[in-house]
C-alpha cells in the first residue's frame, strides 16, 4: 500500500517521482544510500538527535565544539539502523535508545538500554529527554570502557515544547499512514509550514540542554549527530519517508565536542540484542511511523 501510494503521488508530482526513482536505483544497485558509516568514525560517545536536519542544528546550536555536516545512510531511522548496524555484532558498543525503531534491527551489542520501555510519557506520546540522560549516565558508569551510543527522540515529532503542546492540542496526534497526518495536511495547505517549522525548531531547543549535560559529564570524545533529517516540501517531500535521499533528509550535523580524556575501549564477550515488546507497534504509531 505504501509503495502504491508513492507511485500515485509521483504521478501527480514528477519531482517526487525523481526522488523515489533515485532511491530505488540506489537501493537495488548499491544496496542503499551512500554516506557515513558512524561506527567507522572516531568517537567514544555518539549522541543521536532523531530527525534533526543540518541547517536547523546549525541555526540553533549553542553546544561547544567543531561543527560540520555528514551524509546519513538513511532518510528514515529504520534505514539508518539497517545500513549502520544490520546483521552486525558490536561487542564494544553500548546502545541507549529512546526510539523503538532500533529494536527492529538484527544486531548484537555489548549491552542495550531501551528507554522507551519504561521512560515513555503517555501524555506527551514520546520519551522526553530526562530519562534518556539518566539511562545514559547509568550505562556510562556501568560500562566505562565501551563506546556509548545515546539516541534521543527529539526533535522528532511529537512536539513537546510549550508551543508544541499547544500545536497538538489544536491538531492532535496522527500516524503517518492516516490522511490527516500533519505532513500531508501541510502539503495540502491545511497547516501553515512556518508554524510546523517553529514547533520543530522548539523541539530541538528542548533537547539541547540535556545534550549539554551529557557533554559535561561523559568521559571521552563525544560526537553529536542525527540519524536523518526532516523535509518541509523540498522536492515535494514532507516528513522523512524511506528511500528519499535529498539533502534535507540525509545532510545531518556532525559536532565534535571538546574532548576530555579518551576512553580505553575494550571489546567484551557479552552480547545483547534489543527486543521487540508487544507495545512497540503502538509506540511507533504514536511517533508517526505506522
Amino acid at each position: 500500500m505504501k509503495g502504491f501510494s508513492k507511485v500515485r503521488t509521483g504521478i501527480k508530482n514528477p519531482k517526487i517521482a525523481l526522488v523515489y526513482g533515485y532511491g530505488t536505483f540506489r537501493n537495488r544497485i548499491f544496496g542503499g544510500n551512500d554516506g557515513t558509516y558512524v561506527l567507522d568514525e572516531d568517537w567514544d560517545n555518539l549522541i543521536i538527535l532523531d530527525a534533526c536536519r543540518y541547517d536547523l542544528f546549525e541555526d540553533v546550536n549553542d553546544l561547544p565544539g567543531e561543527l560540520s555536516s555528514v551524509r546519513s545512510r538513511g532518510s528514515h531511522t529504520g534505514e539508518f539502523m539497517e545500513q549502520n548496524f544490520g546483521g552486525g555484532s558490536f561487542q564494544d558498543v553500548v546502545y541507549v535508545s529512546a526510539n523503538p525503531h532500533p529494536a527492529e534491527v538484527n544486531a548484537e551489542f555489548h549491552a542495550v538500554k531501551q528507554v522507551w520501555e519504561n521512560g515513555w510519557d503517555e501524555e506527551l506520546h514520546t520519551v522526553p529527554p530526562e530519562p534518556v540522560v539518566e539511562a545514559t549516565l547509568e550505562m556510562a558508569s556501568e560500562y566505562p570502557n565501551k563506546r556509548l551510543i545515546t539516541h534521543f527522540l527529539q526533535p522528532h515529532y511529537p512536539f513537546i515544547g510549550e508551543e508544541g503542546r499547544r500545536f497538538h492540542e489544536e491538531y492532535g496526534y496522527t500516524s503517518l499512514d492516516q490522511p490527516d497526518n500533519i505532513w500531508l495536511r501541510m502539503r495540502r495547505g491545511e497547516i501553515d509550514r512556518e508554524r510546523v517549522w517553529d514547533v520543530y525548531r522548539e523541539n530541538l531547543t528542548v533537547v539541547l540542554p540535556y545534550v549539554a549535560e551529557l557533554l559535561e559529564k561523559l568521559e571521552g570524545k563525544t560526537v553529536v549527530t542525527s540519524d536523518h533529517g526532516n523535509a518541509f516540501g523540498e522536492w515535494g517531500i514532507y516528513g522523512h519517508p524511506g528511500s528519499a535521499y535529498i539533502d534535507p533528509l540525509v545532510t545531518v550535523p556532525w559536532l565534535i565536542a571538546n574532548s576530555k580524556n579518551r576512553k580505553s575501549v575494550e571489546t567484551g564477550e557479552t552480547t545483547d540484542r534489543m527486543s521487540l515488546e508487544e507495545d512497540v507497534s503502538d509506540r511507533l504509531e504514536q511517533l508517526g511511523y505506522t
